[in-house]
C-alpha cells in the first residue's frame, strides 16, 4: 500500500469528522483515500485546486448531471451540506468509489463521444460566467517557442558526445521533422492571435487531463473523474489532448481520424476550430516528454532499448497525427510535399516497425 504524506494523514481524521464518517477502514491508494463505510465506499481526494474553483466546478458539473449526462459522479455533501471540506490550507472532496464492473473500460471512441457531449452541454453554461473564458496569449506561444529551442539544446548535447547512443541517433534523424512541426504550430498560433486577438471561436468546460487514469466504471456506466485541472477554453484543446493520449502506443483500431469523426457525431466543429485543432495536434507533447526524460533525467526507469522503442512508437503516432493535420489544414499537405526526402528518414533503419501495445 502506498504511504500518504504525514501532513495529510494528520488532517484525515478532521476531514472524516466533517463528513460525519466513522469508517470500517481507510486506505491510501496513491491518488485518493478509499473510505469504506457500512453503507458504501467513497473516494476522498485532497485537491490542489482552490476552494473557490472546486465550488464553481461542482456547480457546473451538477448542472450538467441535471441535463442527463451520465458520465459524472456526484460529490458527497459534508455535515454542513457543502461539497468540499477545508482543513487548514487543504481542500478535500469525495465521490462514490468505483472499482470496475461488467461494463468494462470505455473504448477511445466512447470516451471521445462522451467528451463531445460534455462540451456541448457546458457551452451554454459558460455564458453565465463571462469572466472565465481566456484568450490565447503570446505568453502561451512563447512557451512553445522555448520548447522548440530545447531541441537545439538536446542536439548540442548529442554532438558533444564522443559516441552517440542509439537514442541519440534516432533523435538526430528526427530533429528537422520536429523543428518543422513546431514551426507550423507556432506560426499558426501567431497568425491566430494577430487576426483574432487570441479570442477563441467558442468555449466549453475542458477536462484537460483526459486519459485512462481519469476514467472509472461500474456495472452500468463509465465516469470522468479528477476535474481539478479543468478550465474554460476551446473544446478542441481538450479534443487534441484526448486524441494524442488515446492513439499513443496502443494496439487498438481507432485512428485519430476515427476519434475526430466520433467527436463530430455529437459536436460539430467550426472551420476555424478545425484549423486550431491542427495546430494543437502538431505540438509534439509526448515526444518532448520522452526527450526531456532522456536528456534531463539522470535516472531512467527504462533501458536504452526500451526508450528507443518508446520513441519509435511516438514517431508512428506523430505520422498518424500529421495525416489528420493535413486533412484539417490542406495547405500543410502542399508544404510537406515540397519538402525533401529528409522528412521520410525512419527513426532506425533496417528494422521492421512494430505495433504499439496497449497499456494496462
Amino acid at each position: 500500500m502506498n504511504r500518504a504524506p504525514l501532513a495529510r494523514e494528520n488532517a484525515l481524521a478532521e476531514v472524516l469528522s466533517k463528513y460525519g464518517w466513522e469508517p470500517a477502514y481507510v486506505q491510501y491508494t496513491g491518488r485518493v483515500w478509499k473510505v469504506v463505510m457500512p453503507e458504501g465506499e467513497y473516494a476522498l481526494k485532497n485537491s490542489r485546486a482552490p476552494r473557490e474553483k472546486l465550488l464553481l466546478l461542482h456547480q457546473m458539473l451538477e448542472q450538467v448531471r441535471e441535463e442527463g449526462f451520465p458520465h459524472l459522479l456526484p460529490w458527497v455533501k459534508n455535515r454542513d451540506n457543502e461539497p468540499v471540506v477545508q482543513v487548514g490550507n487543504e481542500v478535500w472532496y469525495a465521490t462514490p468509489w468505483k472499482d470496475g464492473g461488467e461494463a468494462g473500460p470505455p473504448s477511445p471512441t466512447e470516451t471521445v463521444q462522451a467528451l463531445a457531449q460534455l462540451h456541448s452541454l457546458t457551452e451554454p453554461l459558460i455564458e453565465r460566467y463571462p469572466e472565465l473564458p481566456k484568450r490565447i496569449s503570446r505568453d502561451f506561444i512563447q512557451k512553445w517557442k522555448e520548447k522548440k529551442n530545447q531541441l537545439s539544446e538536446y542536439l548540442e548535447t548529442v554532438e558533444k558526445r564522443e559516441f552517440a547512443s542509439p537514442f541519440d541517433q534516432s533523435f538526430r534523424n528526427l530533429k528537422e521533422r520536429l523543428d518543422d512541426t513546431f514551426s507550423f504550430a507556432i506560426r499558426g498560433l501567431e497568425r491566430f492571435v494577430e487576426t483574432d486577438d487570441g479570442a477563441l471561436p467558442r468555449y466549453a468546460l475542458c477536462h484537460r487531463r483526459m486519459h485512462d487514469s481519469n476514467l472509472v466504471w461500474d456495472d452500468e456506466q463509465f465516469y470522468f473523474i479528477d476535474f481539478d485541472h479543468a478550465q474554460v477554453e476551446s473544446p478542441v484543446r481538450d479534443l487534441a489532448l484526448a486524441i494524442q493520449r488515446f492513439t499513443s502506443d496502443r494496439d487498438v483500431s481507432e485512428t485519430p481520424h476515427d476519434l475526430l469523426q466520433a467527436y463530430e457525431n455529437s459536436y460539430l466543429l467550426k472551420p476555424k476550430e478545425k484549423r486550431l485543432l491542427a495546430l494543437y495536434l502538431s505540438y509534439p507533447e509526448r515526444m518532448m516528454k520522452t526527450l526531456k526524460l532522456y536528456y534531463e533525467t539522470l535516472r531512467l526507469s527504462q533501458t536504452e532499448a526500451q526508450t528507443v522503442q518508446r520513441l519509435e512508437a511516438e514517431v508512428r503516432q506523430m505520422e498518424q497525427l500529421q495525416d489528420l493535420v493535413r486533412q484539417l489544414w490542406p495547405g500543410q499537405k502542399k508544404n510537406e510535399e515540397n519538402k525533401s526526402a529528409t522528412a521520410a528518414v525512419p527513426v532506425r533503419t533496417g528494422k521492421k516497425k512494430g505495433k504499439g501495445k496497449r497499456k494496462s
